[in-house]
């Protein structure tokens, strides 16, 4: 029986690692996919953040809670080179999407709330500057989408709360043991 390809999710809430860890693997010969790229051309980041948590929920309940899966799933279909990663999946029906057609290994990443809260002053997106009570009700906003539960039942979870050679240093190890798999 042929093996299926892969698909590595890096689930996170804002600011735990996840473009970080995209950027990592993709060095190491995984094609990186962010998904909210589909979302982005619908709802863009420039609003303040609770409006566009809004904005975001309305794109969702009009074109339905699949839409960027379906996006995601045919971009890594149009071109066949793998192993691929995928960062910022925030909804299950993303992680069951590729499922199917792929051998769906999903890491969590986990940082505490003020420090993701202390990354976030540092970005220079005009979301990013938000209070901290606004902070902590945009990531309960992530986690009731689903994010939560795509963390709780990860195949890894990966704690991000030291460095970043840290950090650099768990992908390194999850990335050999991924390549062993796929090859």
């Amino acid at each position: 029986m042929p093996q299926l390809p892969l698909a590595v999710l890096v689930v996170g809430a804002t600011c735990s690692g996840k473009s970080e860890a995209g950027r990592f693997l993709s060095h190491r010969g995984f094609r990186w996919i962010e998904p909210s790229k589909y979302l982005v051309q619908h709802v863009p980041l420039g609003m303040p953040v609770l409006e566009r948590l809004n904005a975001v929920d309305r794109f969702f309940r009009d074109h339905g809670a699949d839409y960027v899966a379906k996006k995601m799933l045919a971009e890594i279909l149009q071109d066949p080179s793998f192993p691929v990663v995928v960062t910022g999946c925030r909804q299950p029906i993303e992680r069951d999407i590729l499922n199917g057609p792929f051998h769906t290994v999903v890491v969590g990443l986990h940082s505490s709330t003020r420090t993701r809260y202390e990354r976030s002053k540092r970005r220079t997106r005009g979301d990013a500057a938000i209070d901290f009570p606004s902070f902590v009700r945009a990531s309960a906003w992530e986690y009731a989408l689903g994010l939560g539960r795509l963390i709780f039942e990860s195949d890894e979870v990966i704690e991000n709360e030291v460095s970043l050679t840290d950090l650099h240093f768990r992908l390194q190890e999850l990335s050999d043991q991924l390549w062993k798999f796929s090859s």
